[in-house]
């Protein structure tokens, strides 16, 4: 469980639609000048992406060495359990079919200017209507309208010190005390705090909201390439999620299912 965690905080980052505030970088990043699509998104992270997807699970092994080292049944068991699933309901291929549809219109969005959220909400309405799931399984998950409250008050949180100029001045504050390194040097060490700052946020989307900008905008303006920032931090705030068991939205869905 957690090779998957720490791998899900990969591919979030390696990918425009992986984290639904992905969109939401890539907008701030227009702001300096450089247009983040999903295409060019996925360039600049597929490599250094399959590279840690090898990576991290091998290290999460030596740290977290599993208990059951050897399952030479459980392929034979997982067929089994194939087979006795029978072929795809329909409802299954509905929610299969829908699925590659918001895809498409993600990969879309950029081109012909549509709202990400909206083709979200479009998916969720086509399940309802279809009546591959009902209003009473929405109502019934509580533990995710549960989620959905607290994390809202930590995005909003992000919000108002973005309003008053908090995560500006910490920036500010960052460059001013090293004002005598080069721009190389001062994007490592920003980049380093602004990764370890996570450790006080429970939101990527509240991070971005909070410390997205004013780092960039520091770093610009002490003449690093807006490309490498702007997709740097965009990617990084992604990875920082791996850092706690409460760094990104799927997190407590983790913690539920191990305990």
């Amino acid at each position: 469980m957690i090779g998957v965690y720490q791998s899900i905080c990969i591919t979030t980052a390696m990918f425009f639609t992986g984290q639904a505030s992905n969109p939401l970088a890539a907008k701030m990043a227009g702001d300096f000048g450089t247009n983040i699509t999903p295409t060019s998104w996925m360039l600049a992270g597929i490599v250094p992406g399959l590279c840690a997807l090898f990576l991290i699970p091998l290290l999460v092994y030596k740290i977290y060495p599993p208990e059951v080292r050897r399952t030479p049944a459980a392929r034979v068991f997982a067929a089994e359990q194939l087979r006795a699933m029978g072929p795809l309901s329909k409802a299954e291929r509905i929610v299969s079919i829908v699925f590659a549809g918001v895809c498409v219109f993600w990969v879309l969005s950029d081109r012909y200017h549509w709202d990400v959220t909206l083709i979200a909400l479009l998916g969720s309405c086509a399940l309802l209507l279809s009546g591959v799931i009902t209003w009473e399984d929405i109502k019934s998950e509580k533990w995710v309208w549960d989620m959905f409250i607290w994390y809202g008050g930590l995005v909003r949180l992000g919000r108002a010190l973005n309003e008053y100029n908090v995560p500006q001045t910490f920036a500010k504050g960052v460059a001013s005390t090293f004002s005598d390194l080069t721009w190389v040097a001062l994007f490592a060490l920003a980049l380093g705090i602004y990764f370890y700052a996570h450790y006080g946020l429970a939101s990527i989307t509240a991070h971005i909201l909070a410390m997205y900008t004013p780092f960039c905008a520091v770093l610009i303006a002490k003449g690093a390439p807006p490309g490498l920032v702007v997709y740097a931090f965009a990617v990084f705030v992604n990875l920082s999620a791996g850092l706690t068991h409460y760094g990104t939205t799927p997190s407590p869905c983790f913690l539920r299912k191990t305990t």
